[in-house]
């Protein structure tokens, strides 16, 4: 009896307490009771304790990456997000560098269950050599902390392992036919990393508080400090009390006053080589602020630094010589003439080819359209124009439109007029690019 009640887990103070309950049970004959305590006595072998019952605790975000052939995509798998949450994916060198150097690889939206799934393309040969010294990071838009795992290839078999079957020695089978190899997928063109000295762009800086603190949330470069969000915020930006700043190394061409324009919901002040030139650090409605600067030849350094309090947000700057020696050229981002200029430049001439290019970084290379003026002083007489033109063109002189030179909404073309001029005439040229090839001339001569 003490062994069967050892095998179900009865201990042996219990057993010889049982031994002594039932001896007595015979003796007086209470062998229904007897039973009855055997019964209670067993059935608390097996009696569950609440204090074994397990606690449910709240997943807690993780990512995991699939073992990968070297030239394999990355597939990676996250859990324990929020419903819907969105969730950034980068590249990281290790050990882990600024944040501003991450690689940018997608974002992905949470299931509804916190979890979710991305296959990217195959890292970049160019990474390979650095083996595994790169990172998957991964970061949530309401989470606190970065997320890593290595991004390595699959280990090589050890020498003198196969992962060949072994032929069997009785029966030959056939030979499967051959599959074919597949094509490796070609590698995705890296994201560039925001340059804090890009050439003619801005670098900018989005920090999550309206006092510039605690570290950028998020950087990159633009051509245009153009920016303007209604519905929308920056990346990494979760509310619209927030602050930017921006900066850029600019070349001067010549040594004059300046018009700098700058339009602003919400606040900022603009600087050149550490000197305020505007400021407009105090939290207002859409407005615009000009004020005309000396400036000396040669390459500046702007920073402009900008915070909104809430609702929509808007900066904006613009600056434009004082005195032009040749024409002044206002180039606009669109073919309709419209808006503030993109850039305004002073252009010894006009005779461009730019063919499929852009006039300017800061101008796109199609759909773009330019608007030169000039006085010019002349001697009395009679004066031969021409243009060649690829898409639109039209002169005015002292605002009255010359019809033979009119090749608005028409092809390219070559086309001449003359007129008698003398004086200081206003001469206005409009141009017009919408695709393709784009070039443009204007000449006058006696």
């Amino acid at each position: 009896m003490s062994r069967l009640f050892s095998l179900i887990g009865v201990s042996s103070n219990r057993i010889t307490i049982l031994r002594r309950v039932i001896a007595m049970s015979v003796t007086a004959s209470l062998v229904p009771p007897c039973v009855l305590l055997f019964v209670w006595l067993f059935d608390q072998v097996d009696s569950p304790r609440p204090e074994a019952q397990a606690i449910a605790r709240s997943p807690q975000p993780m990512l995991s990456i699939e073992p990968r052939p070297l030239a394999g995509p990355i597939v990676a798998h996250g859990t324990g997000f929020a419903s819907n949450e969105v969730v950034a994916l980068y590249a990281a060198q290790s050990p882990r560098a600024a944040f501003a150097d991450y690689i940018e690889l997608a974002t992905v939206t949470a299931q509804a269950d916190g979890t979710f799934t991305w296959s990217g393309a195959a890292i970049p040969a160019v990474w390979s050599r650095f083996g595994s010294t790169w990172e998957l990071a991964a970061r949530g838009q309401t989470s606190t902390s970065m997320l890593y795992r290595p991004i390595a290839a699959v280990d090589p078999p050890a020498p003198g392992l196969s992962s060949a079957p072994l032929e069997a020695a009785a029966t030959p089978t056939a030979s499967p036919a051959a599959l074919p190899t597949p094509m490796p997928l070609p590698p995705p063109t890296p994201t560039p990393l925001p340059d804090p000295n890009a050439v003619n762009k801005w670098y900018v800086e989005f920090f999550p508080t309206r006092d510039m603190l605690p570290a950028a949330v998020y950087s990159r470069n633009e051509s245009l400090l153009d920016d303007a969000w209604c519905n929308t915020l920056p990346p990494f930006v979760t509310s619209s009390s927030f602050s930017a700043v921006y900066s850029r190394s600019e070349e001067f061409k010549a040594t004059t006053s300046y018009e700098f324009v700058l339009d602003v919901k919400g606040a900022a002040r603009i600087y050149l080589d550490g000197g305020l030139v505007i400021d407009e650090w105090h939290d207002g409605p859409q407005r615009q602020h000009k004020v005309t600067f000396p400036v000396v030849i040669g390459s500046h350094v702007l920073r402009v630094e900008y915070y909104n309090v809430q609702g929509p947000a808007l900066v904006r700057l613009n600056w434009i010589p004082d005195v032009f020696y040749g024409w002044q050229g206002r180039y606009y981002s669109n073919d309709t003439l419209s808006g503030s200029p993109a850039l305004v430049r002073d252009d010894p001439k006009i005779d461009f080819n730019w063919g499929t290019g852009a006039p300017d970084p800061r101008v796109p290379g199609d759909h773009f359209s330019v608007k030169w003026e000039r006085k010019l002083c002349l001697h009395a007489g009679q004066y031969k124009l021409a243009v060649d033109v690829d898409d639109w063109v039209r002169v005015y002189i002292n605002g009255a439109l010359v019809t033979e030179l009119d090749n608005w909404n028409q092809q390219p073309t070559h086309r001449e007029a003359t007129r008698y001029l003398r004086g200081c005439p206003k001469i206005e040229v409009q141009y017009v690019e919408l695709s393709g090839d784009a070039k443009v001339s204007f000449r006058m001569d006696p």
